[in-house]
């Protein structure tokens, strides 16, 4: 006959009074991998959510890794590219990778300076931003003056441009950028500094891209693509997202 539990054991057990006595003792640990993938990929899980189920839920981890390093980024932001040869140098995540993306962001040193003198950058004759000045914020031309509360247009192009410096670590060109961003033909010859800085940068990675590739067993697609507008680049003294970078023409 087969045993009955009694109500102690009920307890012991953790299942409710009533539960089937089989069930006693079973967890996520107890299912298939297919049944855990299937968890994972449900369409009501964020990434977000992913990555803190992987560091939550033990049994949840390999599978969570799977989806969340599926794809991988790289792109000209200083943290990006950290965050891309970390997860290739650590083989437990590496072997999840399938994709590298290059998330596409047009910056070059001066952008914001640049922008707001060209025709199709900000408009208006008005000499001042009601933009708050942080406390460690480095000082424009004019010394970073708070006038009632106010920073100069000047001022906090300056900011902008050099936290900017500290967050990239590959330029673009500008008159290229600018003449894609607002199709227009450009005369203006191409700043040696900055193609002197970019040519650098990329031959000091280079060889440190193709030892990251080569640490990915299971990569077979690289894309690149315009990075979200919602991004948001670390490391600015003022809160940035792509699209402060991301300049378009008026109804685009």
């Amino acid at each position: 006959m087969a045993h009955v539990p009694d109500d102690e054991e009920m307890a012991d057990s953790g299942l409710p009074h009533g539960a089937p006595s089989g069930l006693a003792g079973l967890g996520l640990e107890s299912l298939s991998a297919e049944l855990l993938s299937l968890i994972v990929e449900d369409d009501c899980l964020s990434l977000e959510d992913l990555a803190a189920l992987r560091l939550t839920c033990s049994s949840l981890n390999d599978s969570a890794s799977a989806v969340v390093f599926r794809r991988i980024y790289i792109s000209p932001l200083v943290q990006d590219r950290t965050s891309f040869l970390k997860i290739c140098h650590s083989p437990h995540l590496a072997q999840h990778v399938r994709e590298v993306e290059w998330s596409e962001l047009p910056w070059f040193p001066g952008c914001f300076e640049n922008y707001l003198l060209h025709p199709y950058g900000l408009r208006g004759t008005d000499n001042s931003s009601e933009i708050d000045e942080p406390s460690n914020a480095p000082q424009g031309p004019s010394g970073g003056r708070i006038i009632e509360g106010q920073v100069t247009i000047d001022d906090t192009v300056v900011i902008l441009d050099r936290s900017c410096d500290q967050a990239f670590w590959l330029p673009a060109v500008p008159s290229a950028v600018l003449s894609a961003i607002f199709e227009i033909e450009t005369t203006t010859e191409p700043d040696e500094g900055v193609l002197m800085l970019r040519t650098e940068a990329v031959n000091n990675f280079k060889w440190a891209f193709s030892e990251a590739l080569a640490l990915l067993p299971n990569l077979h697609t690289m894309a690149s693509r315009p990075m979200c507008p919602d991004r948001v680049i670390g490391g600015c003294y003022y809160p940035m997202t792509a699209r402060h970078i991301q300049v378009r023409l008026p109804g685009r």
